[in-house]
């Protein structure tokens, strides 16, 4: 299938994968605005694709209790839920193709490109090659899409409104790049959507260092060198020796030969030059744990964090750069600005940083909170928005959907101010399957 509408469209609706939709003739009209008329068939398709989407996050769509369940935050049952958020889909894509037609109008494109109808008429007859789904046969291809109410004709219908989608929002915005919205309707809207915090982790877990330990069982943390992986030693102001006598000088596990304090006889290492390797498992760092009443005593860390005066930055920062106080210190605390996040930027993150952000819309410039999670206590503290700082690449891994989620919002703006004119029938409506009835589509 062509992938011609923005994901975060998608995710700013209702959570899932949809279908643009045109004029079909081959079943009842349930909503129409001017010329352009949604069907039945159509309809149906998008919420097998819906029905697909909750597959493949592995929710049990095929069961009559799934779709009786009431959906979280609401008093709807899954199945009415979806069967009305897929409706409401269906009016932004045919505002879609109303904004299409009106371009046309009034001359600013001249339709869609040839390309793009080339490009779909491919897909589809690769679909139809392929034995897995086909069998190379057009009549064995339109069985299996009977499943979602539709057949290759009407498939090529909702790839062609997929596509003119598509072409509206690049001429209208510059596409998912935004490259036509202006820097002040960019920030303004990162105004109104992000917020910067730094956060440090006091974790229920921590690394150790690889280490050496000599024949007395003294234990040392072991400095390599950066390009070799070899021990580095201090050979400049440390000694070798030869304990044995046998003209060897004394050498390592690695079978490097190792440096002595020339006064203490513990070993010497390049600190300055040399760097420490976390033990590994699986090529991971590995996590050791602390106990219980080890964390007992840790977190009267996140106490003395939560403490801090409101205004004073410095301090935070300190602990923010300790080792001993950050399990998930990096260099990246001091040389950072901090993290950007917004509701759209957050779906790819763990639970807690939903949790953080919800806090985060409560709290004033300089406060500090706390959320417990599966890794420990993570405590943040929220800084003021820098300008402009969606656009520094320093910061690009925060803002990777700010650009197509900006254009999604004015999109959906565009399209809704056409909604009043739909004109829905519900009595056609009534004539559709619901999802709970139709099939799994995850493919098409």
């Amino acid at each position: 299938m062509l992938c011609v509408i923005s994901v975060c469209l998608v995710a700013a609706i209702v959570g899932g994968t949809l279908a643009i939709v045109t004029l079909s003739r081959r079943s009842p009209v349930i909503m129409k605005h001017g010329e352009q008329k949604l069907r039945v068939d159509f309809y149906e398709f998008m919420l097998s694709r819906m029905k697909g989407e909750l597959y493949k996050s592995k929710y049990d769509v095929s069961s009559e209790d799934f779709w009786g369940e009431l959906q979280e935050g609401t008093d709807k049952t899954r199945e009415q839920y979806y069967n009305e958020a897929i409706l409401e889909n269906c009016k932004v894509y045919l505002a879609s193709l109303v904004i299409f037609d009106g371009l046309v109008e009034d001359g600013d494109i001249s339709g869609l490109p040839e390309e793009y109808y080339t490009q779909i008429d491919e897909a589809i007859q690769l679909y139809i090659d392929l034995g897995y789904v086909g069998d190379g046969s057009e009549d064995k291809f339109n069985e299996i899409l009977a499943e979602y109410g539709v057949d290759v004709d009407t498939l090529r219908e909702i790839y062609i409104a997929e596509a003119k989608a598509q072409y509206v929002q690049e001429y209208i915005y510059g596409g998912s790049g935004a490259t036509k919205i202006g820097d002040g309707v960019k920030q303004d809207y990162y105004e109104e959507n992000y917020y910067r915090f730094k956060h440090i982790l006091v974790g229920n877990f921590y690394y150790e260092y690889e280490c050496e330990t000599d024949a007395h069982g003294n234990e040392y943390v072991i400095y390599f060198d950066g390009e070799t992986g070899e021990p580095l030693y201090d050979y400049e102001n440390g000694e070798k020796r030869d304990d044995d006598g046998d003209g060897m000088y004394n050498r390592d596990s690695y079978d490097v030969t190792i440096a002595y304090d020339k006064e203490t006889g513990e070993y010497l290492y390049d600190t300055e030059n040399g760097v420490t390797h976390f033990v590994l498992e699986n090529g991971t760092p590995k996590k050791f744990f602390y106990t219980d009443a080890q964390m007992s005593e840790r977190y009267q860390l996140v106490t003395d964090l939560c403490s801090i005066d409101k205004e004073d930055f410095k301090t935070f920062e300190q602990k923010g750069s300790d080792p001993t106080v950050n399990t998930d210190y990096s260099e990246s605390f001091a040389t950072s600005s901090g993290i950007y996040m917004s509701d759209i930027e957050s779906v790819t993150y763990e639970s807690y940083m939903h949790e953080m952000l919800h806090k985060l819309k409560e709290m004033d410039v300089g406060e500090i909170a706390v959320v417990e999670a599966e890794d420990g206590y993570h405590v943040f503290r929220k800084y003021a928005l820098d300008d402009g700082a969606y656009a520094d690449e320093n910061n690009e891994k925060w803002f990777r959907n700010f650009n197509s989620s900006l254009v999604t919002k004015m999109y959906l703006e565009k399209c809704q101010a056409i909604f009043d004119g739909i004109e829905i029938n519900q009595k056609n409506l009534g004539r559709a399957r619901s999802i709970k009835d139709i099939g799994i589509n995850t493919d098409y």
